[in-house]
């Protein structure tokens, strides 16, 4: 069964398949489409064109920009771009829009720099649950529950 949320603003031709959950305040502009079983968290922003493959999650107060081929987990308050799909950056257009202070917002950026250095992934994760921010804590446990792995920059 399909879920489908409260306030969603779903564009003309968007297309949501088979068994998927989508939050709520989700937008969905022209022709993006999710397969089937596909979980989409509160205030995603699906820009147009955009292709979600199978079994991906999108994270919450995230942002795909058009035309991107997600293939993988797009990480929670991230935007993911591109052909495949892969994390460029804080929304912070979004997270300021949603009331993000400066210090929950300033932690992101140090756990998203965190996760891309060198560290490897179980020390950077366990890192960043040591933040004591929850934003930070709610990014590590997507990226501990990803099954599909999620859109590195350049992996």
């Amino acid at each position: 069964m399909t879920r489908i949320g409260n306030g969603c603003f779903l564009m003309a031709y968007a297309h949501i398949a088979h068994d998927c959950i989508v939050g709520n305040n989700i937008v969905m502009a022209n022709t993006a489409g999710i397969a089937g079983e596909v979980v989409v968290h509160d205030k995603a922003f699906i820009s147009a064109a955009v292709t979600v493959h199978q079994f991906c999650r999108i994270g919450r107060n995230s942002m795909i920009g058009l035309s991107a081929k997600v293939v993988q987990d797009a990480l929670p308050f991230c935007i993911t771009d591109g052909n495949p799909g892969r994390a460029r950056g804080l929304n912070l257009v979004g997270l300021k829009r949603n009331g993000f202070t400066r210090e929950d917002i300033a932690a992101l950026k140090e756990a998203y720099r965190m996760l891309y250095s060198r560290v490897p992934l179980d020390q950077a994760l366990a890192a960043m649950r040591e933040m004591g921010s929850a934003p930070v804590a709610e990014v590590a446990e997507f990226i501990a529950g990803s099954k599909r792995g999620f859109a590195h920059p350049t992996r």
